[in-house]
């Protein structure tokens, strides 16, 4: 049980940390131009 809540834990970083990559490296203006993209 501890092993699946370290696997879902680090899903889960993977995910968070490729959203936030991906918005430091698009630009501003083509953030600005995507739906529900903030």
């Amino acid at each position: 049980m501890n092993l699946a809540l370290w696997i879902c834990a680090g899903l889960l970083a993977v995910v968070l940390l490729t959203g936030g990559v991906g918005k430091l490296i698009v630009p501003r203006e083509k953030m600005a131009a995507m739906r529900g993209a903030g």
